[in-house]
Protein backbone atom coordinates (compact mmCIF):
# COMPACT_ATOMS: atom_id res chain seq x y z
CA UNK A 1 0.00 0.00 0.00
CA UNK A 2 1.52 3.23 -0.91
CA UNK A 3 1.87 6.14 2.38
CA UNK A 4 -0.33 8.76 2.81
CA UNK A 5 1.47 12.24 2.36
CA UNK A 6 1.42 14.28 4.88
CA UNK A 7 -1.38 17.17 4.59
CA UNK A 8 0.95 19.98 5.26
CA UNK A 9 3.56 18.53 2.39
CA UNK A 10 0.61 18.34 -0.04
CA UNK A 11 -0.60 21.62 0.32
CA UNK A 12 3.35 22.98 0.08
CA UNK A 13 3.85 20.30 -2.94
CA UNK A 14 0.82 21.97 -4.79
CA UNK A 15 1.97 25.65 -3.95
CA UNK A 16 5.34 24.66 -5.66
CA UNK A 17 3.11 23.42 -8.56
CA UNK A 18 1.11 26.33 -9.12
CA UNK A 19 4.23 28.60 -8.94
CA UNK A 20 5.55 26.69 -11.41
CA UNK A 21 2.96 27.28 -13.32
CA UNK A 22 2.42 31.01 -12.77
CA UNK A 23 -0.67 31.10 -10.94
CA UNK A 24 -2.04 31.95 -7.67
CA UNK A 25 -1.96 29.57 -4.94
CA UNK A 26 -5.95 29.93 -3.77
CA UNK A 27 -6.86 28.36 -0.76
CA UNK A 28 -10.40 26.96 0.21
CA UNK A 29 -10.39 25.52 3.90
CA UNK A 30 -6.92 25.79 4.13
CA UNK A 31 -5.89 23.50 1.17
CA UNK A 32 -4.25 24.94 -1.76
CA UNK A 33 -5.83 24.72 -5.29
CA UNK A 34 -4.26 24.22 -8.24
CA UNK A 35 -4.62 26.25 -10.94
CA UNK A 36 -7.75 24.18 -12.59
CA UNK A 37 -9.52 23.03 -9.03
CA UNK A 38 -10.46 26.63 -8.18
CA UNK A 39 -13.47 28.13 -8.26
CA UNK A 40 -13.96 30.35 -11.01
CA UNK A 41 -16.54 32.39 -12.91
CA UNK A 42 -18.69 30.70 -15.27
CA UNK A 43 -19.90 31.40 -18.58
CA UNK A 44 -23.51 29.33 -18.89
CA UNK A 45 -24.80 28.44 -22.60
CA UNK A 46 -28.43 28.19 -20.49
CA UNK A 47 -28.58 24.60 -22.23
CA UNK A 48 -27.95 22.40 -19.44
CA UNK A 49 -26.75 19.03 -21.06
CA UNK A 50 -24.11 21.59 -22.97
CA UNK A 51 -23.19 22.94 -19.66
CA UNK A 52 -22.83 19.89 -17.88
CA UNK A 53 -20.50 18.66 -20.61
CA UNK A 54 -18.42 21.45 -20.00
CA UNK A 55 -18.24 20.94 -16.18
CA UNK A 56 -20.92 23.48 -15.46
CA UNK A 57 -20.63 26.25 -18.37
CA UNK A 58 -17.40 27.50 -20.18
CA UNK A 59 -14.52 29.34 -17.97
CA UNK A 60 -14.29 32.69 -17.74
CA UNK A 61 -10.65 32.81 -17.05
CA UNK A 62 -9.12 30.35 -19.59
CA UNK A 63 -8.11 29.67 -23.21
CA UNK A 64 -11.40 27.88 -25.53
CA UNK A 65 -10.36 26.46 -28.74
CA UNK A 66 -13.01 26.85 -31.16
CA UNK A 67 -12.40 24.82 -34.78
CA UNK A 68 -14.01 23.74 -38.24
CA UNK A 69 -12.83 21.24 -40.72
CA UNK A 70 -13.13 23.23 -43.58
CA UNK A 71 -12.63 27.04 -44.10
CA UNK A 72 -16.51 27.26 -45.50
CA UNK A 73 -17.29 27.03 -41.84
CA UNK A 74 -15.66 30.10 -41.06
CA UNK A 75 -18.66 32.20 -40.61
CA UNK A 76 -20.04 29.49 -38.08
CA UNK A 77 -17.10 29.55 -36.26
CA UNK A 78 -16.94 33.16 -35.69
CA UNK A 79 -20.61 33.49 -35.31
CA UNK A 80 -20.82 30.68 -32.28
CA UNK A 81 -17.63 32.57 -30.77
CA UNK A 82 -19.51 36.19 -31.22
CA UNK A 83 -22.54 35.14 -29.67
CA UNK A 84 -20.52 33.22 -26.59
CA UNK A 85 -19.13 36.43 -25.96
CA UNK A 86 -22.16 38.30 -26.28
CA UNK A 87 -23.34 36.15 -23.15
CA UNK A 88 -20.73 37.94 -21.31
CA UNK A 89 -22.07 40.80 -18.18
CA UNK A 90 -21.55 43.91 -20.05
CA UNK A 91 -19.10 45.95 -18.09
CA UNK A 92 -18.07 48.69 -20.54
CA UNK A 93 -15.27 47.13 -21.80
CA UNK A 94 -14.59 46.04 -25.72
CA UNK A 95 -14.24 42.75 -27.53
CA UNK A 96 -11.11 42.53 -28.94
CA UNK A 97 -10.61 40.37 -32.17
CA UNK A 98 -7.52 39.92 -33.45
CA UNK A 99 -7.41 37.88 -36.98
CA UNK A 100 -4.75 36.95 -38.92
CA UNK A 101 -4.26 38.16 -42.60
CA UNK A 102 -4.79 34.65 -44.06
CA UNK A 103 -7.59 34.13 -42.58
CA UNK A 104 -9.39 37.43 -43.39
CA UNK A 105 -8.51 36.40 -46.75
CA UNK A 106 -9.94 33.01 -46.89
CA UNK A 107 -12.97 34.16 -44.66
CA UNK A 108 -13.43 37.76 -45.17
CA UNK A 109 -14.28 40.81 -42.89
CA UNK A 110 -16.31 41.43 -40.29
CA UNK A 111 -19.80 42.88 -41.56
CA UNK A 112 -19.96 45.82 -39.10
CA UNK A 113 -23.61 46.46 -39.15
CA UNK A 114 -24.34 43.50 -37.66
CA UNK A 115 -21.51 43.48 -35.00
CA UNK A 116 -23.11 46.96 -34.43
CA UNK A 117 -26.16 45.75 -33.95
CA UNK A 118 -24.70 42.79 -31.34
CA UNK A 119 -22.19 44.42 -28.94
CA UNK A 120 -22.97 48.34 -29.65
CA UNK A 121 -20.91 51.39 -31.24
CA UNK A 122 -17.49 51.08 -29.86
CA UNK A 123 -18.37 47.34 -28.36
CA UNK A 124 -15.55 45.69 -30.82
CA UNK A 125 -12.27 46.41 -32.15
CA UNK A 126 -11.12 44.75 -35.00
CA UNK A 127 -7.24 44.20 -35.13
CA UNK A 128 -6.21 42.45 -38.06
CA UNK A 129 -2.70 40.84 -38.07
CA UNK A 130 0.17 40.66 -40.87
CA UNK A 131 1.28 37.37 -39.40
CA UNK A 132 1.03 34.65 -36.69
CA UNK A 133 3.53 35.52 -34.70
CA UNK A 134 2.45 39.34 -34.60
CA UNK A 135 -1.28 38.07 -33.60
CA UNK A 136 -0.71 35.74 -30.94
CA UNK A 137 1.46 38.74 -29.23
CA UNK A 138 -1.61 41.63 -29.88
CA UNK A 139 -3.52 38.70 -28.39
CA UNK A 140 -1.23 37.94 -25.47
CA UNK A 141 -0.98 41.98 -24.68
CA UNK A 142 -4.77 42.38 -25.14
CA UNK A 143 -5.57 39.71 -22.49
CA UNK A 144 -2.98 41.00 -19.79
CA UNK A 145 -3.99 44.26 -19.74
CA UNK A 146 -7.53 43.11 -18.72
CA UNK A 147 -9.12 46.04 -20.77
CA UNK A 148 -11.37 43.78 -22.94
CA UNK A 149 -14.59 41.98 -22.17
CA UNK A 150 -13.25 38.95 -23.92
CA UNK A 151 -10.41 38.36 -26.76
CA UNK A 152 -10.84 36.50 -30.10
CA UNK A 153 -8.11 35.33 -32.02
CA UNK A 154 -8.53 33.98 -35.74
CA UNK A 155 -6.22 31.70 -37.20
CA UNK A 156 -6.17 29.46 -39.75
CA UNK A 157 -4.64 25.77 -40.39
CA UNK A 158 -2.53 24.00 -37.97
CA UNK A 159 0.68 26.44 -37.85
CA UNK A 160 3.52 24.97 -35.70
CA UNK A 161 4.22 27.92 -33.80
CA UNK A 162 0.67 27.51 -32.08
CA UNK A 163 1.64 24.91 -29.82
CA UNK A 164 1.72 23.87 -26.31
CA UNK A 165 3.79 26.50 -25.19
CA UNK A 166 1.83 29.39 -27.18
CA UNK A 167 -1.69 28.09 -26.35
CA UNK A 168 -0.41 27.56 -22.37
CA UNK A 169 0.83 31.61 -22.26
CA UNK A 170 -2.56 32.51 -23.76
CA UNK A 171 -4.49 30.48 -21.18
CA UNK A 172 -2.03 32.32 -18.47
CA UNK A 173 -3.06 35.68 -19.18
CA UNK A 174 -6.82 34.86 -19.13
CA UNK A 175 -6.46 33.10 -15.83
CA UNK A 176 -4.64 36.36 -14.70
CA UNK A 177 -6.62 38.60 -15.91
CA UNK A 178 -10.02 36.57 -15.39
CA UNK A 179 -11.38 37.00 -19.06
CA UNK A 180 -12.04 34.39 -21.78
CA UNK A 181 -9.52 34.17 -24.68
CA UNK A 182 -11.34 32.35 -27.15
CA UNK A 183 -9.30 30.87 -29.99
CA UNK A 184 -10.93 30.11 -33.55
CA UNK A 185 -8.94 27.91 -36.14
CA UNK A 186 -9.80 27.76 -39.14
CA UNK A 187 -9.38 24.44 -41.20
CA UNK A 188 -8.02 23.02 -38.52
CA UNK A 189 -7.31 19.23 -37.13
CA UNK A 190 -7.69 18.44 -33.84
CA UNK A 191 -4.04 19.12 -31.89
CA UNK A 192 -2.87 19.29 -28.27
CA UNK A 193 -3.10 22.60 -27.18
CA UNK A 194 -3.47 23.94 -23.41
CA UNK A 195 -7.64 24.84 -23.83
CA UNK A 196 -9.36 22.92 -21.33
CA UNK A 197 -12.17 22.69 -23.33
CA UNK A 198 -11.76 22.14 -27.51
CA UNK A 199 -14.95 22.51 -29.76
CA UNK A 200 -15.85 21.30 -33.09
CA UNK A 201 -18.14 23.37 -35.03
CA UNK A 202 -20.25 23.76 -38.15
CA UNK A 203 -23.48 25.18 -39.16
CA UNK A 204 -26.79 23.40 -39.09
CA UNK A 205 -29.92 24.31 -40.52
CA UNK A 206 -32.03 26.77 -38.60
CA UNK A 207 -35.24 25.61 -38.88
CA UNK A 208 -37.06 28.84 -37.15
CA UNK A 209 -35.76 31.16 -40.28
CA UNK A 210 -38.92 32.04 -41.84
CA UNK A 211 -39.96 35.47 -43.63
CA UNK A 212 -41.26 36.61 -39.92
CA UNK A 213 -38.52 35.34 -38.27
CA UNK A 214 -35.28 35.82 -39.73
CA UNK A 215 -32.72 36.43 -37.69
CA UNK A 216 -30.58 33.55 -35.86
CA UNK A 217 -28.29 31.09 -36.70
CA UNK A 218 -27.65 27.31 -35.49
CA UNK A 219 -24.89 25.50 -34.95
CA UNK A 220 -23.26 21.51 -34.83
CA UNK A 221 -21.40 21.62 -31.95
CA UNK A 222 -19.16 18.62 -30.74
CA UNK A 223 -17.30 18.91 -27.60
CA UNK A 224 -13.99 17.40 -28.00
CA UNK A 225 -12.10 17.71 -24.85
CA UNK A 226 -13.50 19.51 -21.58
CA UNK A 227 -12.93 18.81 -17.85
CA UNK A 228 -15.53 16.64 -17.46
CA UNK A 229 -14.52 14.30 -20.36
CA UNK A 230 -17.70 14.21 -21.37
CA UNK A 231 -18.05 13.84 -24.91
CA UNK A 232 -21.69 15.43 -26.62
CA UNK A 233 -22.66 16.44 -30.33
CA UNK A 234 -25.87 18.55 -30.33
CA UNK A 235 -27.26 21.14 -32.50
CA UNK A 236 -28.16 24.97 -30.81
CA UNK A 237 -30.01 27.74 -32.29
CA UNK A 238 -28.88 31.48 -31.44
CA UNK A 239 -31.53 33.54 -31.35
CA UNK A 240 -30.40 36.80 -32.34
CA UNK A 241 -33.32 39.53 -30.75
CA UNK A 242 -33.59 37.24 -27.32
CA UNK A 243 -29.75 36.86 -27.08
CA UNK A 244 -29.53 33.18 -26.07
CA UNK A 245 -28.81 29.76 -27.07
CA UNK A 246 -31.67 26.54 -27.30
CA UNK A 247 -31.60 23.19 -28.28
CA UNK A 248 -32.32 23.32 -32.19
CA UNK A 249 -36.13 22.58 -33.33
CA UNK A 250 -36.35 19.86 -35.68
CA UNK A 251 -35.76 20.82 -39.12
CA UNK A 252 -38.57 20.23 -40.99
CA UNK A 253 -36.86 18.92 -44.23
CA UNK A 254 -39.31 20.44 -46.48
CA UNK A 255 -38.64 19.24 -50.47
CA UNK A 256 -40.23 20.60 -53.70
CA UNK A 257 -42.62 18.20 -54.79
CA UNK A 258 -41.90 15.03 -57.38
CA UNK A 259 -42.89 16.12 -60.71
CA UNK A 260 -46.98 15.06 -61.68
CA UNK A 261 -47.49 12.68 -64.48
CA UNK A 262 -43.89 11.42 -65.12
CA UNK A 263 -40.54 9.76 -63.42
CA UNK A 264 -38.70 12.01 -60.67
CA UNK A 265 -35.25 10.20 -61.79
CA UNK A 266 -33.11 12.02 -63.02
CA UNK A 267 -32.45 11.70 -66.91
CA UNK A 268 -29.16 9.26 -67.76
CA UNK A 269 -26.42 11.35 -67.99
CA UNK A 270 -23.95 11.43 -71.04
CA UNK A 271 -20.66 12.01 -70.17
CA UNK A 272 -19.65 11.83 -74.13
CA UNK A 273 -21.86 14.65 -74.74
CA UNK A 274 -19.37 17.52 -73.35
CA UNK A 275 -16.03 16.38 -75.14
CA UNK A 276 -17.75 15.65 -78.64
CA UNK A 277 -19.07 19.26 -78.68
CA UNK A 278 -15.17 20.34 -78.14
CA UNK A 279 -14.31 18.06 -80.76
CA UNK A 280 -16.61 19.20 -83.39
Amino acid sequence: MAPVMDRTALVALRRAVCAIEECPAETLGGVALRRFGGASARLETGVARFDAALGGGLRQGALTEIRTDETRQAAAAAGFALALARLLPEDGRPLIWIAAADALAEAGLPHAPGLAALFGAGGLIVAPARALAQALWIAEEAAASGAARAVLIELRGDPARLDLTATRRLDRRAHAAGRPVLLIRHAAPPRPTAAPVRLAIAAAPFAAADALFPFGAAFTITVEKSPVARPLSLNLEWNADDRRFSDAAPHPGAVVSPPFGRSHSPAASRPGLAHERRRA
